[in-house]
């Protein structure tokens, strides 16, 4: 987490029992640039904030960050930042507290390295697709046809709304702090884990990455040591050994369903990975881990 030094104690000092509320240990606001001042602050609770609308720079530990709309920041206790909006922006913000954050940390267990998400001097940060972005707005605005004063409804639906957004956006799969691959191909390969986005494959990756073909296959074969094609059918391969062990659907439709067009390239590259054909696979882990 980020060390606080003499530079905070000439900043506000936002204290969790004054911004978050104290029967839930959360709050979650929509805020407007223009009605809101904004100060250079730390506080003693996190923070999780989405920019719906608008472009900012992000002013946090000495940095900057150029947020545009679907940039979705985490904010440790500590985090020393501002805003400086060049266009009226809209955010979503959420404030909880760290009971919750431990809270959810020891739900998620060991799957979930939160050491690097805590302890990493940057906020991490993730950045949704407009559909994304839309569906965080939607469960915002469900949350807000809870009657005022429900707190055990409240804090359910908000302890769900923030552990979706944790295990989505911010978890260890999703997010490599000190990782040297840009931004934007991480974001491209978590976006890929979608069973849509495999299925339709090299095509659907290429357009999510807003640059060429041959740039995106450099871009892997660089920062992942592997070429697109070899990225995709892996996850394709994982979906359908999944599929295999807990499902009764047939091998034909999980081949296809994967989005392998080749019945025979799909056996052949299941059992370069497996060691065993799919209907081998099957009969052997059926219901057994794996």
């Amino acid at each position: 987490m980020y060390n606080i030094d003499t530079e905070v104690f000439t900043t506000e000092y936002n204290h969790e029992k004054d911004y978050v509320n104290g029967d839930t240990g959360f709050t979650l606001r929509y805020v407007y640039s223009e009605t809101e001042p904004f100060v250079k602050h730390w506080h003693d609770y996190f923070e999780i904030f989405l920019m719906i609308e608008g472009k900012t720079v992000h002013q946090v530990n000495d940095i900057e960050q150029n947020l545009d709309e679907g940039y979705l920041v985490f904010i440790r206790p500590g985090d020393v930042h501002f805003y400086v909006c060049k266009q009226n922006c809209r955010f979503l913000n959420l404030a909880f507290s760290k009971e919750n954050m431990n809270e959810l940390i020891h739900f998620f267990g060991p799957g979930f390295n939160a050491e690097r998400i805590l302890r990493e001097k940057n906020p991490p940060i993730s950045i949704l697709s407009q559909s994304e972005k839309e569906e965080l707005f939607k469960k915002f605005q469900q949350i807000n046809t809870l009657r005022l004063n429900s707190n055990s409804k409240y804090k359910f639906r908000m302890r769900v709304f923030l552990a979706e957004i944790m295990a989505s956006y911010f978890s260890e799969e999703m997010y490599s702090p000190h990782s040297d691959i840009p931004h934007w191909l991480e974001m491209v390969c978590m976006k890929m884990h979608s069973k849509d986005n495999f299925a339709e494959g090299i095509t659907k990756m290429t357009e999510m990455s807003g640059c060429t073909q041959e740039h995106l296959s450099r871009c892997m074969k660089k920062y992942y040591g592997v070429t697109v094609t070899e990225y995709i059918n892996d996850l394709r391969l994982n979906y359908a050994a999944n599929m295999l062990k807990n499902s009764s659907m047939s091998i034909l439709e999980i081949c296809y369903g994967c989005g392998f067009d080749n019945t025979s390239y799909f056996h052949r590259k299941f059992k370069e990975k497996y060691g065993l054909t799919p209907l081998r696979f099957r009969m052997l882990n059926k219901g057994r881990l794996i």
